[in-house]
């Protein structure tokens, strides 16, 4: 099986294609920007090359319900809807870390360490993302940053619940959300901007963090597989032990 990795993106360029201090809307001046014309299947079951994601009923209707809520929510508000999307995005990489140390920490899976390590990198990852958003004035409004915060809080204390009870599930979840933020972001390429290096304009930057979505989605269809259980430990057991 192939090792698990992101997508070799830098960190630093993505920070630097965002608006610099200066040039940030403040509270009283929202950022102006067209609206994105919002894919047909947004709510709709994401796709991928071969066919529909297959999911357990109760998971794929929690999703279709999040997508219909956030298509009314956030309709002709696509910086607000992206904000959004990665607020809550960084929850579920939250949720498995926390597991994970406890597990490590009672002496049950040791060899959940490397999961951590590329659960830490995708949630550093999104971090990233959200700021991009802030700094376009996706947090203006006072109910978006509710929606939002509220939102992340219980998303993380669900998943927290699921990934105990199933990892699988949790991954499988995941998986959706992260696919439904791909088909958001495939979405804007109505919106134009100044030109910013690295990146020549706002649609090179939601196409790196589009990317790097999915590259999300391909690690929590892989978390999935039951080997990536025992790859990981014999990835461990092979490495450099301290003193050896």
């Amino acid at each position: 099986m192939a090792p698990i990795c992101l997508r070799q993106l830098p960190l630093t360029g993505l920070r630097s294609s965002a608006p610099p201090p200066s040039r940030r809307p403040g509270r009283n001046a929202p950022f102006r920007i067209s609206a994105v014309a919002q894919s047909p299947e947004a709510s709709s079951p994401p796709r991928v090359p071969g066919g529909t994601l297959r999911k357990p009923e109760f998971i794929r209707g929690v999703y279709l319900s999040l997508c219909l809520l956030l298509d009314v929510l956030y309709e002709n508000r696509p910086i607000q809807r992206f904000w959004f999307l990665e607020t809550v995005a960084r929850m579920p990489y939250f949720s498995y870390i926390s597991i994970l140390h406890l597990y490590e920490s009672l002496g049950w899976w040791r060899a959940g360490a490397e999961l951590r390590k590329i659960h830490f990198a995708e949630e550093w990852n999104e971090l990233h993302h959200l700021q991009i958003m802030e700094s376009l004035g996706g947090d203006l409004l006072w109910f978006d940053r509710f929606a939002a915060l509220h939102s992340a809080i219980a998303y993380y204390w669900i998943l927290l619940g699921l990934y105990v009870f199933s990892p699988r599930l949790a991954y499988n979840f995941s998986e959706l959300i992260e696919y439904h933020a791909v088909d958001t972001f495939q979405s804007s390429r109505s919106v134009v901007a100044p030109r910013r290096p690295p990146c020549r304009s706002l649609l090179d930057v939601f196409t790196n963090i589009r990317d790097d979505e999915g590259e999300h989605v391909q690690t929590m269809r892989a978390c999935q597989d039951s080997s990536v259980r025992s790859d990981i430990t014999n990835r461990r057991d092979d490495g450099p032990r301290v003193g050896a």
